[in-house]
């Protein structure tokens, strides 16, 4: 039988991939079939507002632990439009390890290892929690 936090907190989490998803199949209609130019100016003008800003950043980041072969590419795009000093990139990967991160594939998590490398590299503020948390599992 499943508590009542136990449902709640699993709501929660399902709520949150949902999240992840939707914010990528947004990205994926803005910048879908766009040339660098094209994508770069159009997410310029979009990150302007604060909630297509966290759209935005939150599809790079499933983009970024989902597919290996565009992440370098998904990095460097976030970097060219994240106004917030990735805040929100660490922020939402902050409580994505510390609430799944045992349920992420082998795959996600070779991912976040390398983006966390990235972010170390490049002095992303708050990094160290992240490191933190998956020190923790």
């Amino acid at each position: 039988m499943v508590s009542e936090y136990s449902a709640t907190t699993y709501f929660i989490i399902c709520l949150y991939l949902q999240r992840f998803e939707r914010a990528y199949v947004s990205l994926q209609q803005q910048i879908n079939g766009l040339n660098e130019k094209d994508m770069h100016d159009i997410l310029s003008q979009l990150v302007c507002k604060e909630k297509q800003h966290e759209d935005i950043s939150i599809g790079f980041l499933y983009t970024m632990l989902t597919d290996p072969a565009v992440a370098p590419k998904a990095y460097r795009d976030l970097t060219l439009v994240a106004r917030d000093g990735m805040n929100m990139v660490v922020s939402n990967l902050t409580m994505l390890v510390a609430e799944k991160y045992g349920k992420l594939t082998e795959v996600a998590r070779r991912q976040l290892i390398w983006l966390l490398r990235e972010l170390v590299k490049h002095q992303v503020l708050l990094v160290e929690n992240i490191v933190w948390n998956c020190l923790r599992q």
